[in-house]
């Protein structure tokens, strides 16, 4: 199990707390209160695109509920681009807590670091992972403007969320999990994720840094309340009296941080967590537990979201 986790975790952002933020506790091997449950796994589709590039889709289910933490090395091998497709994240590496969502995008070396992380919680992710000597051959020119060197250590940057971004990441995520594209329709696909990732961390962060800390962390507060009932989002008049954000505010905090409107980013998680359950329930169960009275207007959501319809993924 630690060597899947040390696959994903290198690339991880520092979002709701500072990056001095120190962790709490390091937990020395993994724990439970229910010790005869099983543990949390990972499972993993991994597929070589050329030597020192690989894609990976990792996905951390809780089989059953239990507590704890477990600590695990990191990948001294490659820089890993990632891209959280569900679920919501939290972890300690060196003296970094980090916490994010779906949609966020990060990039990051472990350099063999030890992290520590909770277990009993759920997350899927993308992630590109290149050598450095690989990541420098295929894009040198971008990383000199983000002035990343050629022999790192230990980092970790954040692009915050990224909608158009995170839709590119879900396209590739069901190229690979699919399977039935040649290799070369992958390698391309790679590529420009790559590519648009990395632009990401070259946009301006001028709007985000006009942002205080306190309207930032209400604004994560706003995002968290609004992705707590995917069924049925709350009006911006709600969002804004329990936040006590107004909603101009509101709205164009939203835009600065996340990089798409509030009801964008409700629509994208809502479709996220629909393609999850399409996984253990038909297209008519789904479409009413995401609160769709008409299954017409859940299958379009669903095939502007992802380029297929709900049938089509699930057959």
């Amino acid at each position: 199990m630690s060597g899947l986790v040390a696959y994903w975790l290198p690339g991880l952002r520092a979002a709701m707390d500072p990056p001095t933020a120190r962790c709490d506790t390091v937990a020395m091997s993994v724990t439970t209160e229910q010790p005869n449950r099983e543990l949390p796994f990972f499972s993993e589709t991994r597929q070589e695109i050329q030597p020192g590039l690989t894609v990976a889709l990792t996905d951390y289910v809780a089989q059953a509920a239990v507590s704890g933490s477990m600590e695990s090395p990191g990948d001294s091998e490659f820089i890993h681009l990632n891209c959280i497709l569900e679920g919501r994240f939290q972890a300690c590496i060196r003296d970094v807590r980090m916490q994010y969502g779906g949609g966020d995008l990060s990039m990051g070396y472990s350099d063999g670091e030890v992290f520590s992380m909770p277990v009993g919680q759920r997350f899927r992710n993308l992630a590109v992972m290149a050598t450095p000597d690989k990541l420098w051959e295929l894009a040198g020119d971008e990383l000199t403007v983000l002035r990343l060197a050629d022999r790192p250590r230990f980092f970790v940057r954040n692009a915050g969320y990224h909608l158009d971004v995170a839709r590119q990441a879900e396209q590739l995520a069901i190229r690979l999990s699919q399977g039935g594209d040649s290799r070369l329709r992958l390698h391309a696909a790679v590529l420009d994720y790559l590519h648009w990732l990395l632009s990401a961390f070259r946009e301006p962060a001028a709007a985000v840094t006009t942002i205080s800390e306190r309207d930032r962390r209400r604004l994560y507060l706003a995002r968290d309340r609004l992705l707590s009932d995917l069924s049925q989002p709350p009006t911006l008049a709600e969002l804004a009296s329990e936040t006590g954000l107004n909603q101009y505010k509101l709205k164009n905090g939203f835009r600065a941080l996340f990089g798409t409107s509030v009801y964008a980013l409700f629509q994208q998680q809502r479709m996220q967590a629909a393609r999850a359950l399409l996984r253990r329930h038909n297209v008519t169960e789904t479409a009413v537990m995401m609160g769709y009275s008409n299954v017409s207007h859940f299958s379009a959501a669903f095939r502007k979201q992802f380029g297929v319809l709900p049938r089509d993924l699930r057959g």
